[in-house]
């Protein structure tokens, strides 16, 4: 299995146990949590714990990981690939990126994701103020790290527009 395929794989399984853990404490809004999450939590089980996480992923809840999964892998194959018409579809979902980004300009927001994720917050800054994109904009933006696209690359402005 290559290293993309097992970085999937874990994000996955930290995605699902930040969801339930999420939801041991009463998260997504439920209002009651789960008991035996939060038990093996506080008993410091791990084995209790990874049963109650592994029998508290609904169907549902595993589907929309994954498609979420597919859609982050698709706008960073793309990006890699410098392909404007796949990261438009990828992306369409958040339309709000494409008041930014254009055919015309889609290779400078690759550099600008590119100096992002090597370190280069300088670099990022300056092209980002030169596509018209809000430094900042997007969830965690004013973090140091920016947020994640691609699962473990750090992709600045990706999430302009993300529903959840």
């Amino acid at each position: 299995m290559d290293k993309k395929h097992m970085t999937g794989i874990l994000v996955l399984a930290v995605c699902a146990v930040m969801a339930t853990g999420a939801y041991a404490f009463g998260g997504f809004g439920m209002g009651q949590g789960n008991d035996a999450m939060r038990q093996a939590l506080e008993a410091n089980d791990i084995g209790a714990f990874r049963e109650a996480v592994s029998n508290s992923i609904t169907e549902e809840m595993f589907g929309h990981m994954a498609q979420r999964f597919e859609t982050r892998q698709a706008i960073q194959d793309a990006l890699e690939a410098n392909n404007y018409e796949a990261w438009a579809e990828a992306i369409e979902s958040r339309p709000k990126i494409t008041d930014f980004v254009t055919e015309d300009n889609f290779e400078r927001y690759a550099a600008m994701l590119e100096a992002r994720n090597n370190g280069d917050l300088e670099t990022a800054r300056e092209i980002a103020e030169e596509l018209g994109l809000p430094f900042g904009m997007g969830r965690f933006m004013n973090h140091p790290r920016g947020i994640k696209n691609g699962f473990g690359k750090n992709q600045a402005w990706q999430g302009i527009g993300e529903d959840s």
